[in-house]
């Protein structure tokens, strides 16, 4: 059997035939190549570090970048000796390179902020540390390598064994570096990670009980958004990535998640069953991108954090299986991804239509979209459903109308998807000008897509506010809808409610609630009404047309009748801000109905 040219030199041998140690040349020859390997990582991880990483609102770009050139001075200057002139000389520069590197891996982790209120770690901090670690593991070993032929270098060992020691060497500093830069970024996000969890068993059975309306609780601090589920109610924080569960009825904290190093870029979205919930943003040291943190409305466990596109967009859903997304420039179009960050499949609406609902429908992703005619006169509303497996399209469904479908105009109630396709048919133009919104609902088979009922042309009032055209909401087998009307002949303005049965569509009842408040910027009418699963809405208005004297009032329909609520007010705290019904939003939660507004939160039960 042939040998190897690698193998084919045979070992050195003494005059008196004993065999030569070629040991302190070979460790020599190994510390050199993983040294230089170390280094040359090192200077890559650096430069990925400065140029790579994303700029963000911290000052570590300006020391990294000034390190970077004195690294990369170092590091040549040391290679170079090491190469040409080994020896002391190569010690000596090798020595002052580690030492440099040990100093700034110091100085490095020791200005790395803590995580708190505005004080987040950024991942160029991370991988600086990181890479001046790998060039002191490389100063280190060029030390290692002229400390051991300092009595004479020996005899050559043979040349396959150094390549295949050199190469185990170099591949082992390779898989080091590229695993140290993953741990990098984990080691980042946990420390910037503040989370606390429930025991599932403690957790509250999936239903809302019906409350009495009688006892005010004391208020709790709240922030941003609030979203009641039959869990309790999740409120988010005003800008960092934070979200905290709250019993509803007691304002006892039950969970809470922080991502201190990360904003939202959206509203976050739950499942329908509400057991799941996304957290939708991205990192401060990296606004591009969307990255999605889902977590257990229940026990606050997490289930995945990924980052699902590169680019920016909108997260329309998320299920037990993906999170649906729409990217920002491309607007028909949404992707599913999976829990991995995987891509699952995509669907391309057809042109000229753009997606603005998804809602999802047992195994079936449920989309709206307008889709414009050809000369772009009016839109013409269509729903599609896509299987949650694939993407492929199990049914179409186009508006019988010309009209649009808003973000809360569709809803699911088990094997119905009820949509409301609404129109702007006011008689006049211009800024003061009233608007009438005519309403065409329409319930369609979730199976097949095929129409089960329809009510047309149902004008409900006119209004000075768009943002007052509707709301669909479901409850006790009724589709509920809500709109606040402006006052006609010197009348009282309301806000709005009529129901409909989901049976047949027929009207069930009609009521409505004073209303002063026209609202504006910074109101959300969506949210000043809730409907609960027996079928009562409980609604908040300001009836005041003084805007310096607000009259807030919560009120609660029922089989068309309504009732202000008359809560007893608790023995400490109270509501902060007297126009605080401006900007309110309800929740139906366990026993309570849940007022949040920006700054408080309180219940009701």
């Amino acid at each position: 059997m042939e040998t190897s040219k690698l193998d084919s030199t045979p070992p050195a041998t003494a005059p008196g035939g004993g065999t030569v140690d070629w040991s302190r040349s070979l460790t020599r020859t190994i510390a050199v190549l993983t040294g230089i390997t170390a280094l040359l990582a090192g200077a890559v991880v650096l430069g990925f570090a400065v140029f790579g990483e994303p700029g963000g609102d911290d000052s570590s770009a300006t020391w990294l970048a000034v390190s970077l050139v004195v690294e990369y001075l170092l590091i040549g200057v040391a290679v170079s000796v090491t190469v040409a002139n080994p020896g002391k000389p190569a010690l000596i520069s090798a020595a002052v390179l580690a030492g440099v590197s040990l100093i700034a891996v110091v100085v490095t982790i020791a200005t790395m902020p803590g995580t708190g209120h505005g004080d987040w770690i950024s991942h160029r901090q991370a991988l600086g540390a990181l890479s001046f670690a790998l060039t002191a593991l490389g100063g280190g070993l060029l030390v290692l390598a002229e400390w051991v032929i300092r009595e004479g270098v020996g005899a050559a060992p043979p040349r396959g064994l150094i390549v295949r020691s050199g190469v185990l060497g170099v591949v082992f500093v390779i898989v080091l570096a590229a695993a140290g830069t993953a741990a990098a970024h984990d080691l980042v996000e946990a420390a910037n990670t503040d989370e606390s969890t429930a025991a599932p068993e403690k957790g509250l059975t999936a239903a809302v009980t019906p409350a009495t309306f009688e006892h005010m609780n004391p208020p709790y601090p709240g922030g941003g958004d609030a979203i009641g589920t039959p869990y309790g109610l999740l409120v988010t924080a005003p800008e960092t990535l934070a979200v905290t569960a709250y019993d509803a009825d007691s304002g006892t904290e039950r969970w809470h998640h922080v991502r201190h190093n990360r904003t939202f870029t959206q509203r976050s979205v739950t499942s329908a069953d509400e057991r799941l919930i996304a957290l939708v943003g991205d990192r401060r040291d990296s606004p591009a991108g969307t990255s999605v943190v889902i977590l257990d409305t229940v026990s606050g466990e997490q289930f995945a954090d990924r980052r699902v596109s590169t680019s920016d967009g909108t997260v329309l859903a998320v299920t037990s299986q993906l999170v649906l997304f729409q990217p920002a420039e491309r607007l028909g179009t949404v992707i599913a991804y999976g829990y991995s960050g995987r891509e699952l499949w995509s669907y391309d609406a057809p042109e000229r239509c753009v997606v603005g609902v998804a809602r999802e429908a047992g195994t079936r992703m449920v989309t709206a979209m307008d889709c414009a005619a050809d000369d772009i006169s009016a839109d013409h509303p269509r729903v599609v459903a896509l299987d949650e497996q694939n993407g492929a399209a199990a049914w179409s469904w186009t508006g019988p109308v010309i009209g649009g479908i808003a973000p809360g105009s569709l809803v699911v109630s088990g094997d119905k998807v009820v949509v409301d396709v609404r129109r702007d048919v006011s008689s006049s133009e211009g800024l003061f000008a009233a608007r009438l919104f005519r309403h065409d609902l329409n319930a369609l088979n979730a199976a097949d897509g095929s129409t089960v009922w329809r009510r047309e042309k149902l004008e409900l009032g006119s209004t000075y506010a768009v943002s007052c055209a509707g709301t669909l909401q479901i409850g006790d087998g009724l589709a509920v809808l809500g709109e606040c009307h402006h006052a006609t002949m010197g009348g009282q303005a309301t806000f709005d409610i009529a129901t409909y049965d989901l049976a047949d569509g027929k009207t069930v009842w009609k009521a409505g609630a004073p209303l002063g408040f026209t609202p504006g910027d910074g109101s959300d009418p969506a949210g000043w009404f809730v409907t609960f699963p027996d079928g009562r809405v409980a609604m908040v208005t300001d009836a005041s047309n003084d805007v310096t004297a607000p009259a807030c009032g919560l009120y609660l329909a029922a089989a068309g009748k309504v009732k202000r609520i008359q809560a007893s007010k608790p023995a400490t705290g109270g509501i902060e801000e007297p126009t605080w019904c401006r900007k309110a939003s309800l929740h139906a939660t366990p026993g309570a109905l849940s007022v949040s507004y920006p700054g408080q939160v309180f219940s009701i039960r």
